[in-house]
């Protein structure tokens, strides 16, 4: 991605969806700023003066691309009440058979624990209606492809 003789650098910021979010456009300036200000001051000093290529990619940027709800790419809103065992479990108690995952789910957000959470979901229908004939129980059962 960078120059030959540059590098890289990315920096993204969690900032509420856009439900309930501020003007994004107007405030991501500031953001960056900010942004810049931390990074010159405690990693990279005078980064600001290096800079060949930028490219910003507010909220609604993800929301567009990925179909995200209010433009959400870390799912519920982090409070108490939507943390933890009170978000969504994986199976949905009012439809038998469908079944919940990803990163508004339980148990969170993140791709180490949205796997996990797939990796839960997969369990409970495991759970409900045993295994399906040919597929792979772990790692070990799958044939590498020659």
């Amino acid at each position: 991605m960078a120059p030959q003789g540059c590098e890289s650098v990315m920096a993204l910021v969690p900032v509420p969806n856009e439900e309930i979010l501020w003007d994004s456009q107007r405030l991501m300036p500031e953001l960056r700023n900010r942004i810049l200000r931390f990074l010159e001051a405690h990693l990279l000093p005078r980064v600001q003066d290096h800079i060949v290529f930028e490219k910003q990619l507010p909220p609604c940027w993800y929301g567009e691309r990925y179909a995200l709800a209010g433009s959400s790419a870390f799912g519920l809103l982090p409070s108490f009440f939507q943390s933890a065992m009170f978000r969504p479990q994986r199976r949905c108690p009012e439809i038998r058979g469908l079944y919940f995952t990803g990163a508004s789910t339980h148990p969170g957000n993140g791709v180490p624990i949205v796997l996990l959470a797939g990796r839960f979901a997969a369990e409970a229908v495991v759970e409900d209606y045993g295994i399906p004939q040919g597929v792979p129980l772990s790692y070990s059962d799958v044939a590498p492809i020659a």
